[in-house]
């Protein structure tokens, strides 16, 4: 190998007080080849500076390119020696080594990143190693096209709109010392496509849906970036860009309609539309017949275009019945002169009232028969009844007859995680109102008391009620108890030992008061028990411990904005929030829905917005907060109480809810508990089955808290 030594005299002024020259060397040794030399000359340096020009000599030097090229490949080493014959500083001796490059590391988006949005930002992150400072330029290319070229800048992200199609980019980066010294990322690849345009999806009304309505919601679904005409029986009634349409239409014909939805985009156009029937003529009138057999009345309809009637005694409801020709009993207890009405139904709704007034010659009794007020749901029970009889005269009750009605059970299931504890929860149903009758009667005859009944007064109430469940006729404490609406409820027994084929039923107590006459009235009853069911054998779930038991809250990978546990802006983040603007998301896990409302349990300036939360079959509860809508794939909201499949769409990320007044931010705020309650709420991550290395924390280069809390990737 050969070397060359080359010697160069340096004559440094300084200005100390003597004024004394100092003399130095500078030797540049090469290895593997002769440098050529252009020219190297040394300026001037003050005393008190020579430290920095020891730092930075390569700055006070005009060497070739090819000299830098070089010293940038290693085959040079630049070593400076100087030797102060005069003055306070010792021998110094630096050693240069140019051949060190600044890195670059792509972020975002990743090499075969997809996506339909024009809008992209491309962030990346440089290292730097001998520069002072790092500067950089982007390239995009579409296939071999360069489209776009920034200049140089020290931004380390870049936003720009592009239309569809495959692009690839690549950044450059320098580390601005003497030698320039230049890097060249890798090269991603990310498309932007556009789908062909998909047909308009019409949930509502359905096709052949027949209605008496006069107006009617329309909800349809069509592709994004659209231009969407609505059309009734051919005639345009609205242009929208809007892709979920939900819009009140007003019907103006009886008969045969058509709503017609088409989707516009540039050059293509698709259509999608339905057909249903308005009726709005009422059953006409039939023909009724009356007959008493010993003591007890009968109806017939005769005729007429209807579906189901529905009869009243004395304006309060006795009997539904669907279309026959045979005799219904009305009872016997039917007498003096009463108020018989029947209201004719057809299959859309349509009704017609039709009032006879009917004299029963009989007997006057106080009795209870099968009163209550028909509900639309065949599940929940007639309310309870009870006539009282009371004397103008005496001014006091003198009798009463109740008939309470009593609850059932829908639905018992039996669940163990480790056949030490079972959960039995059962699902019920109870009507808590209640109807008062009260006869009121006077004395026509002063001494005899000879009673004449001169008025009848409905009251509706809606009494105290305190649930009781007993087990093999033993009252056992309810663990939880939830109500799900004013009829259904939900309790939670837990059980030590396994209590398959134990038999459950169920009453309710019924404590209520009413003012007559200035009279008090205390009403306290307990219903009947409910028909007995048997525990089921219990059914083993996985421990809500096991890992990767859920799926991924969305079809595709989504960033992450702020994870779980104490991050730089919360102690603790309660969930994981995922940055995604009105994308679908799914329940990641079997269940049932328990909440599907607006959230405004802390007041309008801390609030979750609309929300949706899943008891799973394991126990555990996953919430989805901020939501744009909770509405299924027909386009109909979640109900309490439904059940919900793993994978099945629950509604879109939006940015509903704030915190302290301000919204948030298109998001997903999804939280995993141990139950229901929030503060039993765990990590995520060990629970979905998902590759969490896919799943990056969004745009922590500018906003590094983000990285901070339970990430299972802490420095991306």
């Amino acid at each position: 190998m050969k070397k060359y030594l080359l010697t160069i005299l340096l004559i440094l002024a300084c200005s100390t007080q003597t004024h004394a020259s100092v003399e130095g060397r500078m030797f540049l040794e090469v290895e593997d080849g002769q440098a050529n030399l252009e020219k190297i000359y040394q300026r001037n340096i003050k005393e008190e500076n020579i430290r920095s020009a020891l730092l930075y000599t390569g700055e006070f030097l005009n060497i070739s390119e090819k000299v830098k090229e070089s010293l940038r490949n290693g085959e040079m080493i630049l070593v400076l020696d100087i030797d102060f014959e005069k003055g306070v500083y010792p021998f110094v001796k630096i050693l240069y080594s140019f051949n060190k490059f600044p890195e670059i590391q792509l972020l975002s988006p990743y090499d075969g990143f997809s996506t339909k949005s024009n809008e992209i930002l491309l962030e990346w992150e440089g290292k730097d190693n001998d520069g002072k400072f790092l500067e950089y330029f982007v390239e995009i290319y579409e296939g071999e096209n360069l489209v776009e070229k920034t200049s140089w800048s020290t931004q380390n992200y870049y936003e720009i709109n592009l239309e569809s199609g495959k692009y690839f980019w690549r950044v450059h980066i320098r580390d601005n010392s003497f030698l320039n010294n230049v890097t060249v990322s890798e090269t991603f690849s990310f498309e932007i496509y556009r789908e062909p345009l998909l047909e308009p999806e019409i949930f509502s009304p359905e096709e052949g849906f027949l209605t008496n309505a006069i107006q009617i919601e329309l909800l349809a679904q069509t592709d994004d970036n659209t231009i969407n005409q609505i059309f009734l029986n051919n005639h345009l009634l609205k242009e929208t860009n809007l892709s979920e349409i939900s819009i009140e239409i007003d019907l103006v014909k009886e008969g045969l309609n058509e709503i017609k939805i088409v989707s516009l985009r540039d050059e293509e156009s698709t259509e999608t539309s339905v057909t249903f029937q308005t009726k709005w003529t009422p059953p006409s009138n039939p023909d009724f017949e009356f007959k008493l057999e010993d003591k007890e009345v009968f109806l017939r309809i005769k005729n007429g275009d209807y579906t189901k009637a529905y009869i009243y005694i004395d304006d309060y409801f006795f009997k539904e019945t669907f279309k026959t020709f045979e005799w219904i009993s009305l009872g016997n207890e039917i007498y003096g002169e009463t108020n018989i009405g029947v209201i004719l139904e057809d299959e859309v709704g349509n009704k017609t009232e039709i009032f006879y007034k009917k004299f029963v010659p009989g007997h006057e009794v106080l009795g209870v028969g099968s009163s209550g007020v028909q509900t639309p749901n065949p599940l929940i029970p007639n309310p309870s009844v009870c006539i009282y009889k009371y004397n103008s005269t005496r001014k006091r009750f003198e009798g009463r007859m109740c008939n309470i009605t009593a609850p059932q059970i829908l639905r018992v299931e039996n669940i163990t995680r480790d056949n030490r504890t079972y959960n039995v929860r059962l699902a019920a149903v109870y009507n808590p109102n209640m109807i008062i009758w009260i006869n009121e009667y006077r004395c026509t005859l002063p001494i005899i008391c000879r009673e004449k009944l001169v008025k009848r007064t409905r009251m509706h109430a809606k009494p105290y009620t305190a649930i009781n469940v007993h087990m093999n006729e033993t009252f056992t404490k309810i663990n939880e108890f939830r109500k799900i609406n004013k009829y259904f409820f939900t309790s939670l027994l837990i059980e030590r030992s396994n209590p398959t084929s134990k038999r459950l039923n169920l009453r309710y107590h019924i404590n209520h008061g009413f003012r007559y006459d200035g009279n008090w009235v205390n009403i306290n009853f307990t219903s009947p028990y409910s028909r007995t069911r048997a525990i089921p054998p219990a059914r083993r779930i996985p421990n809500n411990t096991s890992s990767q038991i859920f799926r991924f809250p969305f079809s595709r990978n989504i960033g992450v904005t702020q994870w779980h546990g104490y991050t730089a802006f919360q102690s603790p983040h309660t969930g994981i929030d995922f940055g995604s603007y009105r994308e679908p998301v799914y329940a990641v896990g079997d269940g049932i829905i328990r909440e599907a409302k607006w959230d405004d349990y802390a007041g309008v300036c801390l609030s979750g917005g609309y929300f949706v939360r899943v008891e799973h079959d394991n126990g555990m509860n996953s919430v989805y907060l901020h939501l744009e809508n909770f509405r299924k794939s027909n386009g109909r909201n979640w109900r309490v109480g439904e059940r919900i499949r793993r994978g099945e769409l629950i509604g879109r990320t939006g940015n509903t809810g704030a915190f302290n007044c301000q919204p948030l931010g298109y998001h997903l705020h999804f939280e995993l508990r141990k139950n229901h309650l929030q503060r039993n709420h765990v990590n995520p991550v060990p629970y979905i089955n998902v590759n969490w290395n896919n799943i990056h924390t969004l745009d922590h280069t500018r906003y590094p808290g983000r990285l901070t809390g339970n990430n299972p990737h802490p420095t991306w």
